[in-house]
């Protein structure tokens, strides 16, 4: 029954994004602040903020300009992700032309709620890949989705369904 509930939502999420998507949705540039570039030093926790990251990742990605945020409903719907147990996070979509790039970046309160945000990560993006081929949504961006990135490190999750390229970009503020 729980995975009928997801698959139903998710289906109505696919309907949503396709009428966005046809809307021409956009939004205005906004020029990253290089003061907040992630930094890690060998061997330690990484020293990434959410802000820093996700103002990398969109000076870094090419569809960056097409992604909105998410907010709480989606991540707790769409994820199962108890919002509550996050100290910051970012999701984004591409709202604006036809793909499904994305990306999130959650930062949870201890390790215990990073491998949970992880599982819920994972489960996602099988449910949105069976849904994506069940629906034959946009075939050419399947590939995005099979080669969906997952990390964890210390108390942070960091997916991307990108192109190979943005997502070997991206992955560069990781090391």
């Amino acid at each position: 029954m729980k995975n009928k509930r997801r698959s139903i939502r998710t289906g109505i999420f696919l309907l949503v994004l396709l009428a966005v998507l046809s809307s021409g949705c956009s939004r205005a540039e906004e020029a990253p602040d290089e003061g907040m570039m992630p930094v890690r030093a060998r061997g330690k926790e990484p020293e990434y903020t959410v802000e820093g990251l996700s103002e990398a990742f969109d000076a870094t990605i090419s569809s960056a300009r097409s992604l909105s945020p998410v907010g709480e409903e989606y991540v707790e719907g769409m994820l199962g992700i108890d919002t509550d147990t996050l100290r910051a996070y970012v999701m984004k979509i591409q709202t604006s032309g036809m793909g499904i790039d994305q990306y999130g970046i959650f930062e949870a309160a201890d390790g215990r709620g990073a491998v949970k945000a992880e599982e819920c990560v994972r489960a996602y993006l099988k449910e949105l890949e069976q849904s994506w081929t069940s629906f034959q949504y946009l075939p050419s961006e399947l590939p995005k989705l099979k080669n969906a990135r997952v990390h964890r490190e210390g108390r942070f999750v960091i997916y991307m369904v990108l192109g190979e390229d943005d997502a070997d970009l991206a992955e560069g503020y990781l090391r």
